[in-house]
This record gives C-alpha cells, sequence and structure tokens, in this order.
C-alpha cells in the first residue's frame, strides 16, 4: 500500500532516518524543515499522512496541528505527533491539539509502519465515505437536513 507522507522536523538528520525508514516500505516522502513550511506544503502536496516532530523550530507541533485540522483543505489528513518517550503530559497534548496518533521517541521502526499502515487503512475508509456521500448529494438522493424544533418542557 503505497502513499504519500509527510515528515516535518527542523533536524535534517531526523528527517533523513525516517525518509529512509519509510521509503524502504515503498511511501513517497516529502520533507519539511518548519512548521510554514508544512503548511504550505500539505495544502499543496495533499499527503495521505503528516508526521509531526514536537519542536518544528518556529512554532510547536500543537500548534502546527491545530492549524492543519483548522484548514478545510488539510482537516481531514491524518496527524502523527513524535513526542519524547516519557512524557505522558506531551502525549495528551498532542491529542489535545487534534492528532490522530502519537510516537514515542526514539520511534522503533515496526511501530511506525504499523501506525501508519493502520492511518492509511483508516483515511482510505474515510475517503470512501466522503466520496459517497458527495455522490449521493449530487444526484439528489440525500436528505434535507433536519431542522430542529425547541423542546417541549416536561415536569415531574
Amino acid at each position: 500500500m503505497a502513499g504519500r507522507i509527510l515528515i516535518v522536523d527542523n533536524v535534517p538528520t531526523n528527517r533523513i532516518i525516517l525518509k529512509v525508514k519509510l521509503s524502504s516500505a515503498f511511501y513517497e516522502v516529502i520533507q519539511a524543515a518548519s512548521g510554514h513550511d508544512a503548511l504550505l506544503r500539505a495544502a499543496d502536496s495533499q499527503p495521505e499522512i503528516i508526521i509531526l516532530d514536537t519542536d518544528l523550530g518556529d512554532m510547536t507541533a500543537h500548534e502546527a496541528c491545530a492549524q492543519l485540522k483548522a484548514n478545510s483543505a488539510t482537516c481531514h489528513i491524518p496527524i502523527l505527533i513524535a513526542t519524547p518517550s516519557g512524557d505522558t503530559e506531551a502525549k495528551i497534548a498532542a491529542l489535545k491539539a487534534g492528532a490522530d496518533e502519537f510516537l514515542a521517541k526514539p520511534i522503533d521502526e515496526l511501530t511506525l509502519t504499523a501506525r501508519v499502515r493502520a492511518l492509511m487503512r483508516a483515511r482510505a475508509t474515510t475517503d470512501e465515505l466522503r466520496r459517497r456521500d458527495e455522490t449521493a448529494r449530487t444526484l439528489g438522493f440525500a436528505e434535507a437536513p433536519a431542522s430542529f424544533s425547541t423542546p417541549g418542557k416536561i415536569a415531574l
């Protein structure tokens, strides 16, 4: 299952290591060196997954994640955030920022590929459901949105 993955890290060595690991699993890898660069590349290339390091130089992974999830062009892209292994607060903060998954550093290759495959499958399923919904709406088979009325008051 090939796919496009955006790796964002301000340390070139970390990007290269991840690129080698993912390229050996036949993924196409795109790299970005900063949070701002990641926002631009994600919107342009529409990767299947984005892997963010905790520190991106110009912003944190949490800030970048929040901006990616707020953008309608990139909100559907799953995001993995690489966090320090013993930092539970960083993991919780990553999930609160909108990340779909986190990876503990140092990143184990088997764990990396397993999580990437799982997110690729989830992304494919979500995309299929989105296409079906758009097709149903285009053909006029979708139901009109329900309108809500104020519920009655009940006293016991």
